[in-house]
């Protein structure tokens, strides 16, 4: 009925990514940027699509793209710090992830973050993410306030915990909400993505929602 609502063309490319259709959805996302290019949620939900379907040297890009829209929003800078990370490129995913960290109130955080990564190393510095990420999401949760149950999978993969990160995820199954659904084709689960017990749980997802 409105071909030209960029909003639409945004959503649909998210479905479609669910399905495997990672072309589809990128034409999808392209049609939305050509009606809509200067929405900062936009572009932020396109450089999502980017990241999901692995092309990250356009997520990269499409990161900044999005941050020139608005650089003081977080959650762009902790992507896009997601993002370096798994292009292997260590030091700019800890200056974004120190951004992201500055920009939430937690100056303390950047300080030792930074620290840890010049006398630890990437691991340990990534680690203390993960750590920072759980004891916030426990303070959400604690306050009453509603936290997606794949946040925390998210977290307790980077502390390379695999049976607490299979805990939630089984959680994560019994949790009707979309969030859920992208556990299937988000790279955040790569390192859990070989077990067995993955795409057990992945298939029990879907099929919940069915």
């Amino acid at each position: 009925m409105n071909p030209n609502l960029a909003e639409l063309h945004q959503h649909y490319a998210l479905c479609l990514i669910l399905f495997g259709r990672n072309e589809d959805a990128l034409k999808e996302i392209l049609r939305g940027a050509e009606l809509n290019p200067v929405s900062f949620p936009f572009n932020l939900n396109w450089t999502r699509t980017l990241f999901l379907t692995r092309q990250y040297d356009r997520a990269i890009q499409q990161f900044r793209t999005a941050l020139d829209l608005d650089p003081n929003y977080a959650l762009p800078h902790q992507w896009l710090g997601d993002t370096y990370e798994k292009k292997q490129m260590q030091k700019e995913a800890i200056t974004e992830w120190s951004k992201a960290l500055s920009l939430s109130g937690s100056g303390e955080d950047t300080s030792l973050l930074e620290r840890t990564y010049v006398s630890s190393g990437f691991d340990a510095a990534m680690r203390l993410v993960a750590q920072k990420q759980l004891e916030r999401l426990k303070e959400k949760t604690a306050r009453g306030e509603y936290v997606p149950t794949v946040e925390y999978v998210t977290a307790y993969v980077r502390l390379a915990d695999k049976e607490q990160a299979f805990t939630w995820l089984a959680k994560a199954v019994e949790e009707r909400n979309w969030f859920a659904l992208y556990i299937k084709t988000n790279p955040m689960f790569d390192p859990v993505r070989t077990d067995p017990r993955f795409e057990t749980l992945v298939q029990k997802i879907f099929a919940n929602r069915q």
